[in-house]
């Protein structure tokens, strides 16, 4: 099974769900590595969440939203972008991270890009709320650059879920210095909401997560103990920690118990 450009998994029913934007499917696999199934998809895919029975796919230009049967790999729902000419000519989509939540059976669907808004959709697929943050520090819009990909600053990255927290990761992918692409990422932060009502409720920063010249692709698990991020392109990190290797994860003391803790 071939994989050109491995963007993402998740776990789910006791399978390991790969995306693979550059071939546009999905490939699905046991836990030996034996290849199961393929979903082939019509558009390019930026994130997805994976419930019961359905796959929640966000893509990068035609697709804000599309929803999957996960049996037999049929579309069941698909909500367009309102402007896609203009995202063409940007040279790329409102890209950003899915996450669904089994429990409240909501769908939270980020942004990569100004302003800062995560939409909430129910099942069905209706929005039913729109959580808005007012930046308070400043960032780097993120860009495409010929040849070096993305450059700048996510606003979300990555959502989770954990309790009745929703977990929003803000990301930096670099910059370009002396024409040539460095990791950097300005500030660690997460941003942590209500899930069921919205309401913003604090951040967590780390200094030392933001001095590790990594870039944190996204959050792969929260549990009582941690949070773990998967990181990439940390030929910096690897200099700190004698490892070779263009990814890793890492594992980090999940805060939210003490806070938790301290306001029960």
């Amino acid at each position: 099974m071939d994989i050109m450009s491995l963007n993402g998994f998740s776990i789910k029913n006791n399978k390991i769900y790969t995306y693979d934007s550059n071939l546009k499917r999905i490939s699905i696999f046991n836990f030996n590595g034996k290849n199961l199934d393929v979903i082939n998809l019509n558009n390019y895919i930026s994130d997805l969440s994976i419930s019961k029975n359905k796959i929640f796919i966000t893509g990068f230009i035609k697709t804000n939203l599309e929803v999957i049967d996960l049996k037999t790999g049929n579309q069941i729902k698909k909500i367009k972008y309102a402007e896609i000419e203009k995202l063409i000519d940007r040279g790329y989509g409102k890209m950003g991270p899915i996450c669904y939540d089994k429990n409240s059976k909501k769908i939270y669907r980020g942004y990569w890009e100004e302003p800062y808004r995560i939409k909430i959709y129910n099942r069905d697929i209706k929005l039913k709320n729109v959580i808005k943050k007012d930046l308070d520090h400043n960032i780097t819009e993120f860009e495409r650059t010929e040849n070096k990909g993305f450059i700048g600053k996510f606003l979300i990255k990555d959502l989770a879920i954990y309790k009745d927290y929703l977990v929003a990761l803000e990301g930096s992918c670099g910059y370009i210095d002396d024409k040539k692409r460095k990791w950097r990422i300005d500030k660690f932060k997460i941003n942590v909401f209500n899930k069921n009502t919205g309401k913003y409720i604090y951040e967590i920063t780390n200094d030392k997560l933001s001095n590790l010249g990594a870039f944190i692709n996204g959050i792969i698990d929260i549990n009582n103990k941690y949070i773990i991020f998967e990181l990439k392109q940390i030929k910096e990190t690897n200099k700190l920690l004698d490892i070779k290797t263009d990814s890793a994860l890492i594992f980090v003391e999940n805060p939210l118990n003490n806070y938790e803790q301290k306001n029960n």
